[in-house]
């Protein structure tokens, strides 16, 4: 059983992921709506993963990783939101351990969660890699007829 964080500034969001991940691997969650609340509810208890809003009122996704990381907080943190096009580069320049898109099925983000934690671990982030560009390809043109981007996480593959 995982100790997972969520920081979105939309209720109704943190809430349909809170029960999922309840639901789907009996973790205990933990939701708060805000970058400031985030550096403060992530020191004790420690979470396994951060699931991390991007444009949040306040202070951004950008600034909370980079406010977590400064606190000593070494969890992977997962970039959640709705404008992936938007930031898709910065995500692993700016450290993030992997990111989903809001419009990517729930499945998605419980996948990617559990290619970045194991239950029972304190710190996942020394067996946890950073999502990389893979060979940093464009893959053929998907429905949209846009160029697909892979980005590789441990022992998975997310578009």
């Amino acid at each position: 059983m995982a100790n997972i964080l969520i920081v979105d500034d939309v209720y109704t969001v943190r809430l349909k992921i809170e029960l999922v991940l309840r639901h789907a691997g009996r973790h205990t969650v933990r939701s708060i709506g805000s970058g400031f609340e985030a550096v403060e509810a992530a020191q004790q208890p420690y979470p396994d993963a951060i699931v991390l809003d991007i444009v949040m009122a306040g202070m951004d996704g950008f600034s909370t990783l980079q406010q977590l990381r400064e606190a000593g907080i070494t969890c992977p943190v997962i970039a959640y939101t709705a404008r992936r096009e938007r930031y898709e580069g910065e995500f692993c320049e700016r450290g993030f351990d992997g990111f989903v898109s809001k419009n990517d099925d729930i499945d998605t983000l419980l996948s990617v969660l559990r290619s970045l934690i194991q239950p029972g671990s304190e710190r996942m982030r020394s067996v946890a890699k950073p999502v990389q560009l893979a060979s940093s390809k464009l893959k053929e043109p998907g429905p949209n007829g846009r160029p697909e981007r892979f980005f590789q996480t441990p022992a998975l593959a997310v578009r």
